[in-house]
């Protein structure tokens, strides 16, 4: 006979439970009753819908599981249990799971985990039908889906909130693009977004050659959507979406609940309310361009002035100063002095740039032109090198090159910030059990000696998102660290149990360049009141903002959920006690918030599973066809030979005629990589284009061997023709 255990006792043998297992990020199926025999799982459709609110975006995730191409690992008539462990922000928050059963969508029931298990266990041992969803430990969830009949398939849904991230133009959130990646065969990804006043343009960041679109079904209504190719999804550590800033002046403010009492959610840009002309001293920026056709793939020539370029207008203020120098024989500035940072002066400093060769070469002389340089100004400045040589990367360079850098007479107080955009393996080294890949030593040991800072763009942003790479090194070269204040109340009552989101707002010093997020709740009457104060460079600031009712952006109750799951979250993060757990358990089933110490658990309504007459499914509807006309309407390929492997010859035939000055022709690589541009196309209205490919990339290396796409991009949207490439 088995002892239950009491209620608290078990669940704090559940509390050390994650600790203990090693859980992988994986997708599997398996038979249920040995599970040692497992196979790779299907994803066969995914769509995301996205509502974001603030400081966080709800994600409704939309999963149909099967077991298609592992059918042949198991008995024919075997019922097997999908499982899926993944990873979410460690600040994410899981708020519901669906399961559908016959067509019905089952709402799951949130429990104490060990009740849940005991429950799901005997379930699958009757061979029913149930899912069950654990929150294993911060950030790692597992889901559980049984049975998947052979030939068939399971529908989910997990909905969750994942932070975002904010600047004083953009609002962007991510989403890990594992969650579909570990498929067997990866599915197009579909992404929602339904209509709000306040988040009216969303777009796709780290893919910003795919358009949302406008749609309507009659169950759904109006909603905007986005579909990412297969191919796209292996390219990226994360899908990002950004929306536009909906700051009022530097302030984000919402609320739920009362006039008297409830909950607030506040976001300050310290630089926009304080006002940055007057409180953050001017930057000089001397941007150092160096560029290796051999070194990189997607990232032409033209595309990496065009990224840099935008990226330094979108950054740099009025006030702040620039200048450019490329990488040649004799490397030296396009301008003999400063320039403001206007995007007039910028757009000019790179119309030079563009006129003249940028050597692959020279690197250690441009660094060293660029901090000599920077010295005899007299005013100060930092560097921001774009580079992708790997030609000092071995420490028998990279020392002796060190160290005639620190010897220059400016080195120390010059900070060298760093972007390496390199994306071809190259060599790697072992210096102190540390491994360096390219030039990762140099630039590491260049950056911390200047006191700057160094990102590998294949390590923070993804095999060639230059663009993320760029913005990145500018947030931290742009950083201006100050003791800050930061004081929130009522004119007549109190703001408490506040909550710092993201920014470490509660430390001693923050980047006034970044956002301060805080949720907490508030007792008494309007209006609201900040106050702001500190000092930055012995210079001492203030100010107070006092905001009424009309000042509100619009909000629900996942305000109060996001109150309660950073309430939950900050209880887990202590050390348990049987007393802190039963609170958790209780807050958690209350709000129907995962914790460690919960469940979802979805059941059949036989027993006990409640179908959910109001939940809407808003996967619901094709949307993969574009409005208008699309683009493979519009031209008819072919492609001499298919598969090749010296060269093909590709014929368009476009049946109304079509002026190519609105459109882009190149080739991608199986991960939506652009390895080759397509330039020179004919003027004017025209009706047929041959063009040749001999299989190699814009830097006039050879392609790997594998299926590539010929991407047809205009107004219309996008096509993509596949060809076969054999190298011999």
């Amino acid at each position: 006979m088995k002892t239950k255990l009491p209620l608290l006792a078990a669940t704090f043998l559940f509390a050390a439970y994650p600790f203990l297992c090693s859980a992988q990020f994986y997708l599997r199926v398996s038979d249920p009753q040995a599970t040692w025999k497992n196979a790779p799982a299907t994803i066969e459709e995914a769509v995301f819908t996205l509502a974001p609110h603030g400081a966080f975006t709800e994600v409704g995730m939309y999963l149909t599981f099967s077991a298609k191409g592992s059918e042949s690992l198991f008995a024919p008539d075997l019922p097997l249990e999908v499982r899926f462990e993944f990873q979410l922000p460690k600040e994410a928050m899981v708020t519901d799971s669906w399961l559908w059963v016959d067509d019905q969508i089952i709402q799951a029931k949130i429990l104490d985990r060990w009740t849940a298990s005991q429950i799901y266990e005997s379930i699958v041992n009757r061979r029913r039908d149930p899912s069950i969803l654990f929150k294993d430990y911060s950030g790692r969830y597992r889901l559980q889906i049984y049975p998947l009949p052979m030939g068939k398939s399971r529908k989910v849904k997990l909905t969750f909130l994942v932070p975002n991230s904010w600047s004083e133009n953009e609002v962007k959130m991510a989403i890990p693009e594992g969650l579909v990646a570990l498929s067997r065969t990866v599915p197009d990804l579909q992404v929602r977004v339904f209509p709000s006043a306040e988040w009216p343009n969303p777009r796709v960041y780290t893919h910003p050659d795919v358009p949302f679109r406008d749609f309507s079904t009659p169950e759904l209504g109006s909603f905007k959507a986005a579909t990412i190719p297969k191919n796209y999804l292996a390219s990226y550590k994360q899908l990002e979406i950004v929306f536009d800033a909906p700051w009022k002046e530097g302030v984000y403010l919402s609320r739920y609940g009362s006039a008297n009492e409830g909950y607030y959610q506040l976001g300050v840009l310290p630089s926009k309310v304080l006002g940055a002309a007057q409180i953050l001293p001017p930057q000089r920026v001397l941007v150092l361009l160096h560029y290796n056709p051999e070194k990189v793939l997607g990232i032409t020539l033209q595309t990496y002035l065009q990224t840099i370029r935008d990226q330094l207008i979108k950054k740099l203020r009025p006030q702040d100063f620039v200048n450019v120098v490329a990488a040649n024989l004799s490397p030296s500035p396009v301008s003999p002095s400063w320039l403001p940072a206007t995007e007039t002066n910028i757009q000019y400093l790179f119309q030079q740039v563009q006129a003249s060769a940028i050597s692959s070469s020279n690197l250690p002389t441009l660094i060293g032109k660029g901090i000599s340089w920077v010295g005899e100004q007299k005013t100060g400045g930092k560097i921001l090198l774009f580079a992708n040589s790997s030609a000092e990367g071995d420490p028998t360079v990279a020392n002796p090159l060190l160290n005639e850098l620190s010897a220059l007479e400016n080195s120390a107080s010059t900070p060298c910030f760093i972007a390496d955009f390199q994306n071809i393996n190259t060599t790697s080294y072992y210096i102190g059990g540390t491994r360096y890949r390219g030039n990762e030593y140099f630039y590491a040991n260049l950056a911390r000696q200047t006191k700057g800072d160094y990102l590998l763009m294949a390590s923070c942003c993804g095999q060639n998102n230059l663009s993320l790479l760029s913005e990145r090194i500018l947030d931290l070269l742009h950083a201006e660290k100050a003791q800050v204040d930061f004081h929130t109340s009522l004119k007549q009552g109190f703001c408490f149990n506040r909550f710092s989101l993201f920014t470490g707002s509660d430390e001693e010093s923050i980047d006034l360049n970044q956002p301060i997020f805080q949720i907490g709740r508030y007792q008494g009457q309007w209006p609201f009141l900040v106050e702001l104060s500190g000092s930055l460079n012995q210079h001492l600031f203030f100010n107070a903002i006092s905001m009424d009712e009309s000042a509100l952006s619009p909000a629900d109750s996942t305000l109060k959920t996001l109150w309660n799951g950073y309430y939950i979250r900050n209880l887990e993060e202590n050390t348990p006690s049987n007393r802190t757990i039963g609170e958790i358990i209780g807050l958690s089933l209350k709000e129907r918030i995962l914790s460690l110490y919960t469940a979802f658990l979805c059941l059949e309504p036989s027993l006990g599973g409640e179908p959910c007459p109001t939940c809407t499914d808003q996967s619901k509807g094709e949307v993969t066809s574009i409005p208008d006309r699309p683009l493979d309407s519009l031209a008819q390929v072919t492609f001499s030979p298919n598969p090749f492997s010296e060269q093909v010859i590709i014929r368009f035939a476009f049946r109304e005629g079509l002026d190519l000055s609105s459109y882009r022709i190149s080739i991608r690589n199986a991960l939506g990589q652009e390895v080759r541009v397509f330039a020179d196309l004919p003027s004017g209205k025209i009706h047929d284009l041959s063009l040749t490919w001999d299989g190699s990339a814009s830097s006039g290396q050879k392609v790997p061997s594998g299926m590539y796409f010929l991407t047809l991009q205009g107004p219309e949207g996008k096509a993509a023709y596949p060809v076969a490439f054999e190298r011999r």
